[in-house]
């Protein structure tokens, strides 16, 4: 039961406000020869002269990150295996401004060839994203009220911001003459689903020490796409491209310095979607209005039957000159989650190469950073094994480990950027991990002859 419980808290997080945006997995930048390492960095370009990503089987992205406090830290487990909530130790683990993001990608479809020196590419997906920023004060507050203030402004800062889209992508590289260097752009069209967007939420309360009166301000001004009006029927050609449309572009390079130092970089998902259909925007009637209580009249509040009901009234008045929202149905629009990667690749014989990995993300306009250090063996001829470590959002404690099985033209791959975070989900304030399917024909000449150096014997 308790194990139920583990997985539970992460699949309903994992889903939290419905969806969810892929940030792509760390340690597959740097995985030889998987072709979705191509949605990191344009520039990359396959060994094979031509890829299909099959429906539904090609790539699954799941991700999870909690720079807040992991499951273990707020559920605990008693002597007799029942379970207790540790809100104190809980809320001792987080930081003033909190970030909790998952992601869920799948691709739709994915084709890719080469064209002497250029590479070609085109795919679909289906993306979605969530990125929650929380105060600690706003948790502190909704599980311990304000006595946990007193004498204190409790700031209940929050912002959620969701976007469900669909991605259609039109891919471009190209290497020198000398193999040196290879550049990439993709263009995409984009076509909105869903989405919530937070612009602001400056709440306070402030609590009297000594007669225990509060004062109350806010200011709030958040809009929704669909998920207002909750019709989110399927109608195929709305989904498919429908009135909220948008654009966005990667752009990447790779350069291959020396023999064995290879350096990278790219910026991927600058672009933004304007929602046009089903808009709800709310807005505070009265900016910066405040609200104060100090306890009801206990004269009013027993006088008579409407006492209580007029003390009740009162309050409920003064509630709504503060917080009241205006509801208006204007056009807004959001931008991507932008990434930015850094890498550097360094062989260091036949079988063995180390990387480095800087990767950047925005959420809500503040970047989590995070940096993979990994190994690649080439085990065989079919096998390829990735060991990587990374410190993601903060969280450091992280091993990942990847791995993609050749037999023909098939290849399977499977990579996570926190292994044990799979088999201890409790503890886990981080999980990524992507799977799939690839059909890989026509292997390069260069690709062919580097294959031959190794099973080439050395002449006695």
């Amino acid at each position: 039961m308790t194990t139920k419980y583990k997985y539970v808290f992460i699949l309903l997080t994992a889903l939290l406000a419905f969806t969810a945006k892929a940030q792509e997995n760390l340690t597959l930048y740097h995985m030889k020869g998987i072709q979705q390492s191509i949605n990191q960095n344009p520039a990359k370009i396959p060994e094979n002269k031509f890829n299909i990503s099959l429906p539904g089987l090609s790539s699954t992205n799941l991700h999870y990150n909690n720079n807040g406090f992991a499951y273990a830290d707020l559920v605990a487990k008693r002597a007799d295996d029942s379970l207790i909530l540790t809100i104190d130790n809980m809320l001792s683990k987080l930081k003033d401004n909190n970030t909790l993001s998952t992601a869920i990608s799948t691709e739709i479809i994915g084709i890719g060839f080469k064209v002497k020196r250029s590479y070609w590419s085109f795919n679909a997906a289906v993306k979605t994203d969530v990125g929650f920023n929380f105060s600690k004060d706003l948790l502190t507050f909704a599980l311990k009220g304000n006595s946990a203030f007193l004498g204190k402004t409790a700031d209940l800062y929050f912002k959620l911001n969701t976007t469900a889209y669909l991605e259609y992508g039109l891919g471009f590289a190209q290497i020198s003459k000398n193999q040196k260097l290879s550049y990439g752009v993709r263009f995409k069209l984009l076509s909105g689903i869903a989405n919530t967007q937070t612009d602001r939420t400056n709440i306070t309360v402030f609590t009297n020490e000594n007669d225990y009166s509060i004062k109350a301000k806010g200011d709030i001004l958040f809009n929704t796409a669909t998920v207002d009006t909750g019709d989110i029927k399927f109608n195929a050609p709305d989904f498919i491209f429908g009135k909220n449309t948008g654009t966005a572009f990667d752009l990447g390079f790779v350069y291959k310095a020396t023999e064995k130092l290879t350096v990278s970089a790219s910026v991927t998902d600058i672009g933004a979607i304007t929602w046009n259909d089903k808009v709800s925007n709310y807005k505070s009637k009265n900016p910066n209005a405040s609200f104060d209580f100090n306890g009801f009249s206990l004269k009013t509040f027993f006088d008579g039957k409407n006492g209580f009901k007029a003390s009740l009234d009162s309050l409920g008045d003064s509630l709504r000159h503060t917080f009241d929202l205006v509801k208006s149905t204007n056009s807004y629009k959001t931008k991507l989650s932008t990434k930015i990667y850094a890498g550097a690749s360094y062989k260091l014989n036949k079988t063995y190469t180390v990387n480095a990995l800087f990767a950047g993300r925005f959420v809500n306009s503040q970047m989590q950073s995070n940096v993979c250090l990994s190994v690649n063996a080439a085990a065989t001829r079919w096998l390829n094994i990735t060991g990587s470590y990374s410190i993601a959002n903060g969280v450091a404690n992280n091993i990942g480990l990847g791995a993609s099985v050749n037999a023909g033209p098939i290849q399977l791959y499977f990579v996570t950027d926190n292994i044990i975070g799979l088999s201890s989900p409790d503890k886990a304030q981080n999980l990524d991990v992507q799977a799939g399917l690839n059909l890989r024909f026509g292997r390069t000449k260069v690709a062919k002859a580097a294959k031959s150096l190794k099973t080439d014997k050395p002449k006695a």
